[in-house]
């Protein structure tokens, strides 16, 4: 109980003598009020308990005494507010300071714990532009470590739990050991690299995408280099004590050019692709279809904040399957050939690297234009292998291998293609949606390219 013998409340006296003759029932509301009245100041937590306590103990009439008398039951009473203030206090400040900047209270937490900061999704705009700015500070630390030609070094900004599909390589790398041997190989090159056009996607205070278009300023002999136009994607996420990659996707830019002209140097390398490729079975259409349908869900949701790591099997299991399930749906709309049906698939605030075209796609519209281009080509996909890497209940990045069939001329020439994949998945409500999407074609002819094997091609 908290005591009233305070300096503020000297003349107050502690009695019912007037409220003798009052109803049971507006007893406790009387003194209720009166205190509020003559002391306004006081917590009304005080006046409650001041109410019910005199309520279950009645002072015998007369027997008012003022409050400022202290007895010696008093005595710890004021060493308790006392202590009680040293508690509050901070902890009102710390609240105050955690909505203003609660990236700066993630970062009070001991270490062990900071990793499961709940990444708060009412992120402004102000805290946006720092992210970017962020985003730009762990780009160029990347860049130095490749510089140093230290794979250990490079290695080390990249997680464990790690999904990479290298610039070079037709390889789709799920472990760390797998990433460092790249960079082993890569480094040899000499690689630099300068970001052209960029976005950053903010999923909270812990987490964000940053993809875009970069030149890469490579070695191809000991005395000669290129310069190679590539697209990139990186999920960076905070570990706690540092940021880290989680998923890194970096591509060759394709030609800017209309996807459906025939006869193009891209439909030429789409054949060269498909020269051991056997056609996809296009019977899957109805089983696909009827997948995307259903919308039964085996498992309850529970719900974690976006990037939040700390999750069951339970739950990445079903994430898995909404992840295929959610794929599925774009593989239907594809064979739809409705460009409005996979428009809808997409965020507002989408960034999409596309399979067949140079541009960086960084609104809905310029998305849609793009697949009205594209399904000319009466695209089919189909996974080879892939990862899913959830981010909380509400998120996840799905990426990997898969193998696209699509028409080459307008009299219907098809193709088999392999390609590699990333999908960034956030629901909203009820919907899932396609914040970003990075689809790129194998690089094995244009690492042989690169290599010096056709520089022309390279050049162009």
């Amino acid at each position: 109980k908290m005591s009233l013998n305070h300096a503020s409340v000297d003349k107050l006296e502690v009695c019912e003598e007037e409220q003798e003759d009052a109803p049971d029932d507006d007893e406790e509301s009387a003194l209720i009020t009166d205190h509020r009245v003559k002391f306004s100041g006081v917590d009304v937590v005080i006046y409650s308990d001041l109410a019910q306590s005199q309520k279950k103990r009645r002072r015998p009439v007369g027997s008012c005494r003022p409050s400022g008398a202290a007895t010696a039951k008093d005595a710890p009473s004021r060493t308790d507010a006392f202590l009680a203030a040293l508690v509050l206090i901070p902890a009102i400040v710390l609240s105050v300071v955690a909505i203003a900047q609660p990236s700066y209270v993630v970062s009070l937490l001991p270490k062990s714990t900071a990793q499961y900061d709940p990444c708060r999704l009412d992120v402004k705009e102000q805290q946006k532009e720092k992210m970017y700015d962020l985003a730009q500070q762990n780009f160029g630390e990347w860049n130095a470590a490749l510089k140093s030609q230290d794979a250990e070094k490079v290695s080390s900004l990249y997680a464990k739990d790690i999904s990479f599909l290298p610039t070079m390589s037709d390889e789709f790398v799920v472990s760390d050991e797998e990433e460092e041997h790249y960079f082993l190989h890569f480094l040899l090159k000499h690689p630099q690299s300068i970001i052209e056009e960029d976005k950053v996607q903010v999923l909270g205070t812990g987490a964000y995408m940053h993809t875009g278009l970069y030149n890469f300023l490579v070695n191809t002999t000991a005395t000669n280099h290129i310069t190679i136009q590539a697209r990139f994607s990186f999920l960076w996420h905070n570990f706690g004590k540092k940021w880290e990659i989680m998923h890194h996707h970096s591509s060759l830019r394709p030609a800017l050019e209309a996807p459906h002209a025939p006869g193009t140097v891209m439909d030429e390398m789409l054949r060269a692709h498909s020269a051991s490729l056997a056609s996809l079975d296009r019977a899957d259409e109805p089983l696909l279809s009827a997948l995307a349908a259903d919308t039964s869900d085996p498992l309850p949701d529970i719900l974690l904040p976006v990037c939040h790591l700390d999750m069951s099997k339970r739950l990445r299991k079903k994430l898995f399957w909404r992840a295929r399930r959610n794929f599925a749906a774009w593989n239907a709309a594809l064979l739809s050939l409705d460009p409005d049906r996979l428009s809808a698939l997409y965020a507002t605030d989408v960034s999409f690297l596309p399979t067949l075209s140079g541009e960086f796609v960084v609104s809905d519209r310029d998305e849609e234009r793009y697949f009205l281009r594209f399904l000319l080509k009466h695209p089919a996909a189909a996974i080879r292998a892939d990862k899913v890497q959830p981010l909380g209940s509400e998120a996840y990045v799905h990426s990997g291998l898969y193998d696209f069939e699509l028409n080459t001329t307008a009299a219907g020439e098809r193709v088999a293609v392999r390609a590699r994949f990333t999908f960034l998945w956030r629901r909203f409500g009820d919907d899932w949606r396609i914040l970003h999407h990075h689809s790129s074609l194998l690089p094995n002819a244009s690492a042989a390219a690169i290599d010096g094997a056709d520089a022309d091609w390279a050049a162009a």
